[in-house]
């Protein structure tokens, strides 16, 4: 009787957390001093140092933060609406890189503004092709700020962006809907925040 319950504790604590607490254990992301929980992680990709880094960048990993949670802390944020009768989700998608370049393209000749309630944003025209680098600031001073494209791939309406932010060594990516897009610096700050609660101990 003893060995038995002996066992179902054995095959208990495996089920559940190891009887150890190290099944939500997290290690350092990269290179960094970034220790992001297991359980918050979509696991993209693989968290093992290298030295080396292929082209796109390796992936280290992912996570995901509510809509919900999103509407909740970053005031203003539309964390739903309706396309063509369809409710559409804005969840905040990070995903975790190498860092990358500040910079992949020049600075555009016509530069094309991404939207009006956020004038400090411009892109190459977005008619010449499907996706675009954008940049924050003046031509004189600026830095490289993401990508967007005209949502679903078309040649015009709302845009959908991909803001690149560098922190720890690392490059974080998140979509932002045209919806959220003025709300950038907020999103950027909220995200900080949380990973600075993530930092290793």
């Amino acid at each position: 009787m003893q060995l038995k319950n002996t066992t179902l504790l054995l095959l208990t604590c495996g089920l559940l957390i190891g009887c150890n607490g190290e099944s939500n254990a997290a290690s350092p992301i990269g290179k960094s001093n970034l220790c992001i929980p297991r359980d918050q992680l979509l696991s993209l990709g693989s968290n093992q140092d290298t030295e080396e880094f292929d082209s796109p960048p390796h992936v280290y990993e992912a996570f995901s933060v509510s809509w919900k949670e999103m509407q909740a802390q970053v005031p203003g944020y539309k964390g739903i609406w309706e396309v063509n009768g369809h409710p559409q989700y804005s969840s905040l998608h990070v995903t975790i890189t190498e860092q990358k370049d500040t910079q992949t393209s020049p600075f555009p000749d016509k530069p094309y503004l991404i939207d009006d309630a956020v004038p400090s944003l411009k892109g190459a025209r977005p008619d010449k092709v499907i996706m675009w680098d954008v940049f924050e600031g003046t031509r004189e001073q600026h830095g490289f700020w993401g990508y967007c494209s005209f949502e679903q791939f078309q040649q015009q309406g709302p845009v959908e962006c991909t803001r690149r932010l560098s922190a720890y060594g690392l490059s974080f990516e998140y979509r932002v809907h045209q919806e959220n897009l003025k709300l950038y610096p907020e999103i950027d700050l909220f995200l900080l925040n949380k990973l600075q609660k993530m930092e290793c101990e």
